[in-house]
This record gives structure tokens, sequence and C-alpha cells, in this order.
């Protein structure tokens, strides 16, 4: 299985972590008015993200079933599409393979779920192929910055990765 692979690799990271399994993270609370009263009630925003062969109704059983009190009322104040996974038997993924491939010969191109939220999930809805993909060299603190509140890429990573999508979009636009 792929945690039993991952587990012998060094262990499943944070990161790797949120793309094995749907998640909940509490973002905002908010409760009370004084430190030393107890509030009547109280409210926590939750950024949910939900793999592919999950729905959002799904999930939000899930979250009641574990929350364990009824009386906890669960609301949805915006939801995106349900997950769906870009197909890679396609002309540009392919072409994307063999750019990446050309200049990383021993690279192995894979799909990966990424455990933050992207735009491609409402391009997806609309028909629009989508596949989550830099094709950029990235640090391990590049990759844990994502979507924090010190996100960065290094300059010296995008001229390479911008070779690899024009390259990829040149081999996909000549086959036509």
């Amino acid at each position: 299985d792929l945690e039993g692979a991952i587990a012998k690799l060094g262990g499943i990271s944070r990161i790797v972590n949120a793309t094995l399994r749907n998640t909940a993270n509490p973002t905002m609370l908010k409760a009370g008015y004084k430190a030393n009263v107890i509030p009547a009630t109280a409210e926590a925003v939750i950024d949910c993200r939900v793999l592919p062969g999950s729905s959002k109704q799904q999930w939000l059983e899930e979250i009641a079933r574990r929350l364990g009190d009824p009386k906890i009322k669960v609301e949805v104040t915006y939801e995106s599409p349900d997950p769906v996974v870009t197909t890679q038997e396609s002309p540009f993924y392919r072409a994307l393979e063999a750019a990446v491939k050309k200049r990383h010969p021993g690279a192995i191109v894979a799909p990966m779920i990424v455990p933050y939220g992207t735009d491609a999930n409402s391009f997806r809805a609309l028909g629009v192929k989508s596949y989550g993909f830099t094709p950029a060299i990235l640090p391990a603190e590049v990759v844990a910055s994502m979507h924090g509140d010190a996100e960065f890429v290094p300059l010296d990573a995008l001229g390479p990765a911008i070779q690899i999508l024009y390259d990829a979009l040149v081999a996909t636009a000549s086959k036509k």
C-alpha cells in the first residue's frame, strides 16, 4: 500500500499525510468577549479538503460523526465541486512528461494530490483538463510554505519550469 511504501522511505510528513486522507483544518475561531467569562457560544471555521473518490456529503457526515454532538451545527459557507481527477491519457500530459524527462532524464512523472486549494477543481467542473502540475524543482521549505503566511517560490526555479511548459505547449500544438 502507498502509506507502507512511504513509511519505508522515512516516514510520512505532514504534507504527505494531507495527500492521503480528507483533511479538516480550523483556520478561524471566535468565542467569548472577556477572559474570565465562559462564552455561551463558539464558532470555528474549518477548511476541509476532500480527496477524489469522496463526496462533500460523505465528508460532512464524517465530520458530524467525529464531533459526536448533534447540538453542534455544521454549516457549509463555501463549497467547491467534488474533486475530479483528470486523465493522464492526453497529448498535453504526455508532452509535459516528455519535456520534464528531456531536462531531467531520471525523473518519474506521476500525478500527485496536493494538500492545498487550487483553481483546478473549478476548471475541471467546466470540462477543462487540469493537472495541478508545477514543473519546478522546489526545496522542502518552499513546499512547506505553500498557502502559508510566508509563501514563496524562488526566482531561479521559475525559468526551468517555464521552459518545460513552453516545450510541452509547442509539442502539443505542433501535433495538430
